[in-house]
Formats: structure tokens, C-alpha cells, sequence
């Protein structure tokens, strides 16, 4: 069995200066993800970085043998308003094991992350449903 990390590090992304020094990015350093894969290793399981969602598409394309392969799934997806379910919706295609949520509850939780105004219950839930299915048909 083989441990595969997907992330899109933040070296590999558009760079969010912020007073010429800090590079704000809510996508991890490869150092972060050097330390967990170590640790995965220490475990006793081998443990590689797959890399993120170009790789994923990538993988689709090619229609790549997922078998023994357990994907720990560490990346937001790319910069846009569904990112969170694209890595679930590819490692779906792919037949493929993986941690964290599926794109159902990755849309829910992507729309609901998103969400800037004030409700009332019905109107909340109504606003869940409506933009979840807006999700999965736009991404």
C-alpha cells in the first residue's frame, strides 16, 4: 500500500506579496508537506507527493491504476470559487481511495464557507441547496 499526498504547494502558485517579504497563501510550503510525508514514512508506509489538481487532471487523462494507492487528500484546489471540490471530484473519476470529504459535502462546505450574509433558517437552507447544485453543475 502506497501513500500518496495531493497538494498544490505554494511555491508552484501565484505569489501574494504582502509588504515585499510575506507570502500569504492558504496553500502549504513543500517544507509542511516534506514534514508530513516524513511522518507518514516513519509509520512504516511508503509515502510520495503526487502534487495537485494539474496532476489529477493530468491522472484522468491518462486513466492512471490507482490500485494500493491511498491518497491523503491536503489541497484546496486551485483559485476559484469550487476549488474545494475539485481534488474530491477527480479522485472520484479516478475510482480512487482518499481522505477527507467527497464533493457533496466539499460543495456544502465550499458554499457554505463562501457565504456573506445573514439568513434566517429557511432562507439559509433554501441558499444551501440552491448554491450546492449550482456547484456541482459549474465545476
Amino acid at each position: 500500500m502506497e501513500i500518496k499526498l495531493i497538494c498544490d504547494l505554494r511555491e508552484n502558485l501565484p505569489s501574494n506579496l504582502i509588504n515585499s517579504d510575506i507570502n500569504f497563501s492558504d496553500h502549504p510550503p513543500k517544507e509542511n508537506i516534506l514534514e508530513i510525508k516524513s511522518m507518514v514514512e516513519q509509520c512504516g508506509y511508503s509515502c510520495s507527493i503526487f502534487g495537485g489538481i494539474p496532476e489529477l487532471i493530468e491522472a484522468n487523462e491518462k486513466k492512471i491504476c490507482v490500485e494500493n494507492i491511498i491518497f491523503l487528500n491536503l489541497t484546496d484546489g486551485l483559485e476559484m470559487k469550487c476549488g474545494r471540490v475539485q481534488a474530491p471530484i477527480l479522485l472520484e473519476t479516478l475510482g480512487a481511495f482518499y481522505s477527507g470529504a467527497d464533493p457533496f459535502q466539499a460543495a456544502l462546505n465550499n458554499m457554505i464557507f463562501h457565504i456573506t450574509m445573514p439568513f434566517s433558517n429557511n432562507q439559509w437552507l433554501l441558499y444551501i441547496a440552491v448554491e450546492t447544485f449550482y456547484i456541482l453543475l459549474n465545476c
